[in-house]
């Protein structure tokens, strides 16, 4: 009887130092640890993005949207319609599969609130340069022109800031934010933001410097709400002021609604970059940044990490 008894505790023993052993976390191979670093999932999610978006824009949405319609400004505006849906689409993809987390940066329980909120930020910022110059006889308004052809602006600067957005504030400002806090996640994502506008025509000292700014603001509303909906309203908001009153946004060349004339110090005009370089533009941007800044200070954001 004793014998069997301890018998029976010796198979419990072993089967508990199994269990045990199988419970222990084993720890990542190199290729695992390589791949969920922040830096690869970065690229990783930039790459899904991108790469998808130009996939189905070349090979699917711009032959059959050819084929259908022949009349431009609505192939134009159609395929950036398109690609913006796929980026929501893609980043969906790889926040599921990739990250293992939910989609809340697009939860659409917020979309009524925050996106029209960020569109009239954004508009209203950029109205008050172009009223404030106007008040000032810089600008002059001369005529309008074709709505219709205006659209393929809208659709591409929507679906601009749409990616913008993605990438450097819901990939690259989240992750950073996550392992470094939220000072160097705003710093750093905003450096990154202007390293591709340096590629722009015209661009320079100031026109780097209200990116970074840019980066920084667009970053706060980010960290303020933890969605993509502000943001993307005042990114697209704010660029598309400009090409309604003038050909030029960040260095490029835009079919305008209006035509007007434009004349004064390029301090307050802005340069051939754009009005957005212009004092009065910096002196908004630097208000609005403020503002999210103290909200996220009240809430002892800056002292999470």
């Amino acid at each position: 009887m004793c014998q069997k008894l301890l018998l029976n505790s010796s198979h419990f023993c072993i089967i508990k130092l199994i269990n045990n052993i199988m419970m222990i976390k084993q720890p990542h191979s190199l290729f695992q640890r390589i791949f969920k670093h922040p830096i690869s999932t970065i690229l990783t999610g930039t790459l899904t993005v991108i790469l998808v978006t130009l996939l189905v824009k070349e090979f699917i949405s711009k032959p059959i949207l050819s084929s259908l319609f022949s009349d431009e400004p609505l192939i134009k505006s159609i395929t950036a319609i398109i690609g913006a849906s796929v980026m929501f689409l893609a980043y969906y993809l790889h926040l599921k599969y990739l990250e293992k987390k939910s989609f809340s940066e697009f939860s659409f329980k917020y979309i009524q609130k925050e996106l029209p909120t960020g569109l009239m930020i954004g508009f209203g910022a950029m109205g008050m340069v172009v009223f404030i110059l106007y008040l000032l006889g810089y600008y002059n308004f001369v005529g309008i022109k074709s709505l219709y052809e205006f659209l393929p602006t809208v659709a591409f600067i929507f679906g601009a800031a749409v990616l913008e957005e993605i990438i450097f504030r819901g990939l690259i400002f989240r992750k950073l934010e996550q392992c470094k806090g939220p000072i160097t996640a705003l710093m750093v994502s905003s450096l990154i933001f202007q390293i591709p506008h340096f590629m722009n025509s015209h661009t320079g000292i100031l026109p780097g410097i209200l990116g970074v700014l840019f980066g920084v603001v667009t970053g706060l509303m980010y960290a303020y709400t933890r969605r993509l909906w502000l943001p993307i309203g005042f990114h697209f908001a704010w660029n598309l002021v400009q090409p309604i009153f003038i050909t030029t946004l960040s260095g490029g060349k835009f079919i305008s609604l209006f035509e007007a004339q434009l004349e004064g110090p390029e301090l307050l005009i802005g340069s051939e970059f754009g009005l957005e370089v212009s004092l009065f533009s910096f002196v908004i941007l630097l208000i609005i940044g403020i503002y999210y800044y103290s909200k996220l200070r009240n809430r002892s954001y800056f002292k999470i990490n």
